[in-house]
């Protein structure tokens, strides 16, 4: 059924006594007349839809216009500017009193088999091949255990409706442990056409355990990395190692059980060939610095470990998530280095102190780049679907540029994973990913009313 969208900011109902109705009757002969209804503008990805009279923060080259007008057809922007001529087959809104800013883009999503899950099929683990569940949660990184994310992708089992009501319209989809990330756009009732960009990132779960930084080391440098074998093979003692059985008497059910064990095996060192290769081809791009390597780390340690081993790697970019107190420790070592931060949008606490702190501002004045991703909180995500924007409004209060924090949840994580050319701005020719607040969406108060993702309604409140 095709949404509609509403230019009232708000509808409230009213019951009303036959005595009032009678005396708004009268009332209504006189000079105040209420104004007629505004029309109902049925919203889909086709046809021209001009929003007239709107704020909008383009987070381009326009920056920020007042009284201004943006027009989409066919799910993409083709006109924005305070002077733009409206085609005449374009249904009009007017969006008096509203602000519109690109969607979110989400650039570190993680799915596990809780909250946001993959209910997608995949490959099981050593024991045999799984069916469709989701992806579960994965220790840290030891070398093995590289998924593709596009290639274990089932989409029917994931509920984006909360995320989609918290503005996020693209995300960087990634698990724990390590893999190759793939770009989604957030679109609930469209499942099929979710990946926009299925071959995306390199990332890595990592803490200070050697055999965790050794994927790191050993992805920097090849030549480092010679050892390993294969994952299976047969078991010493006459044992076949995928299961364990015994090599006594002939009998024809064990040579069927081998036979199987084999294959089993065969198609195990296929896969570790195909994802080694990937892997390989992963790691030259990241040292080339063609595309980042993103990484999740879990203490001070970590980070400052993982800076020693990019010491000697200049080109290397990497997209670094991290806790707000462990980057207040390590801020100086972060600046000037090839890292952009993912933070979770907030204010935190000074370690060890209950002493405030507006981490962002901090990397703001360390020349530290950083960017947000909302999906690091998912109970923030809940609390404020109606106002996703007020964290965010939080650290513009308490010193963070307006600027900067839009930048940082907009065009800078669209920049990161490569999408800049589709999204993050209010751009002609850019996808018609938009949020449509009834306020400033930096004040507080200010709620999210509507929801677009390539010209379609995907969240209405």
């Amino acid at each position: 059924m095709p949404r509609v969208l509403k230019p009232t900011i708000a509808k409230t109902l009213i019951a009303i006594s036959p005595f009032a109705v009678a005396l708004l009757m009268m009332c209504s002969q006189g000079s105040v007349q209420a104004d007629p209804p505004a029309e109902s503008v049925e919203v889909t990805n086709s046809g021209t839809i001009a929003f007239q009279n709107a704020t909008l923060e383009t987070m381009g080259p326009d920056g920020r216009l007042e009284g201004a007008t943006l027009v989409i057809r066919d799910g993409k922007i083709i006109a924005v500017g305070t002077d733009v001529t409206v085609p005449d087959d374009a249904r009009i809104v007017d969006a008096s009193g509203k602000t519109i800013m690109p969607g979110i883009v989400d650039p570190y999503f993680v799915f596990s088999s809780q909250g946001a899950s993959l209910g997608g099929g995949g490959r099981g683990g050593r024991g045999g091949r799984g069916g469709r569940g989701g992806f579960q949660q994965q220790p840290a990184p030891t070398g093995g255990g590289f998924r593709r994310l596009s290639e274990y992708f089932y989409p029917y089992g994931i509920d984006l409706v909360p995320f989609a009501r918290s503005g996020i319209t693209t995300a960087n989809l990634v698990q724990s442990g390590t893999g190759q990330s793939a770009v989604a756009q957030v679109l609930p009732d469209d499942l099929e056409n979710l990946l926009v960009q299925p071959d995306g990132f390199l990332f890595a779960a990592v803490t200070n355990q050697t055999n965790s930084l050794n994927f790191v080391r050993n992805g920097l440098n090849p030549q480092a990395n010679r050892g390993g074998g294969r994952r299976g093979g047969f078991g010493g003692g006459g044992g076949f190692g995928g299961r364990g059985r015994g090599r006594g008497s002939f009998d024809a059910n064990d040579v069927l059980l081998q036979d199987q064990d084999q294959q089993d095996q065969d198609d195990e060192d296929e896969e570790e060939e195909e994802n080694t290769t990937d892997t390989a081809e992963l790691w030259n791009q990241v040292r080339a610095g063609d595309r980042p390597l993103f990484v999740n780390v879990n203490n001070t340690a970590t980070v400052l470990h993982l800076l020693k081993a990019l010491d000697d790697y200049e080109d290397v970019n990497v997209a670094m998530v991290c806790s707000g107190s462990n980057v207040f420790e390590v801020m100086d070592n972060l600046s000037g280095r090839n890292v952009t931060l993912i933070l979770q949008p907030g204010i935190d606490n000074v370690p060890y102190t209950t002493e405030r702190v507006n981490i962002p501002r901090m990397a703001l004045d360390s020349d530290v780049p950083f960017v947000f991703s909302f999906s690091l909180n998912r109970g923030q995500i809940n609390a404020h679907q109606d106002d996703p924007m007020f964290v965010m409004s939080m650290l513009v209060k308490s010193g963070l540029p307006r600027q900067a924090a839009l930048n940082a949840v907009t065009i800078g994580p669209a920049n990161l994973i490569g999408m800049e050319d589709a999204v993050g701005s209010l751009e002609e020719n850019k996808q018609a990913n938009l949020l449509i607040f009834d306020g400033d969406p930096l004040e507080t108060g200010s709620r999210l009313e509507q929801v677009m993702v390539e010209g379609r309604t995907v969240h209405e409140n």
